[in-house]
């Protein structure tokens, strides 16, 4: 339907540009970028480019704002996730940027545990961590320290009967 109607648009303002986009174009937006999104469940539909900014963010800082060749961003890609990925396995033993959240306390260990395992241990303990998701289904707030857990507020607070703020 909207690739019929971004045709007649395009026939009206650049009828030579119709062939490409119907032979060439479409069948390539098709399948390199629809298709591949909807057979992966993890990338939301309504995914919007704003949600990369953060990560081009960190790629301009790290780059000092300069162009790089594309072997050279693909490493520097690399670096950071590697440097990300770190920083989660330091958080299952208590150092490091982030935190495990309550949910997922049963992971983390103390340092002297955590320094008794070996690397393949290490290794399992991190894998297991990583493969477990957090269902969205529970509507509750939890406190930081894991010991309190109140209902969620709906996004609009209002008082019943209300429809509109005055």
């Amino acid at each position: 339907m909207k690739v019929m109607s971004l045709s007649s648009m395009i026939l009206d303002a650049a009828p030579s540009f119709v062939d490409y986009f119907e032979s060439s174009l479409v069948q390539r937006v098709s399948e390199y970028i629809y298709k591949p999104k909807l057979s992966v469940d993890y990338i939301p539909l309504n995914w919007t480019n704003t949600n990369g900014e953060s990560l081009n963010n960190i790629l301009k800082l790290s780059t000092n704002w300069k162009v790089l060749k594309l072997p050279d961003l693909i490493e520097k890609m690399y670096s950071i996730v590697k440097l990300q990925y770190a920083d989660m396995r330091c958080a299952l033993h208590g150092h490091g940027n982030y935190q495990v959240i309550p949910t997922l306390k049963s992971f983390v260990l103390s340092n002297v545990a955590w320094c008794q395992k070996n690397e393949e241990g290490k290794s399992k303990h991190f894998q297991r961590f990583i493969s477990v998701s957090t269902s969205k289904k529970e509507k509750v707030v939890t406190s930081t320290d894991g010991e309190l857990q109140i209902p969620a507020a709906p996004s609009i607070a209002r008082k019943p009967g209300q429809r509109k703020r005055v």
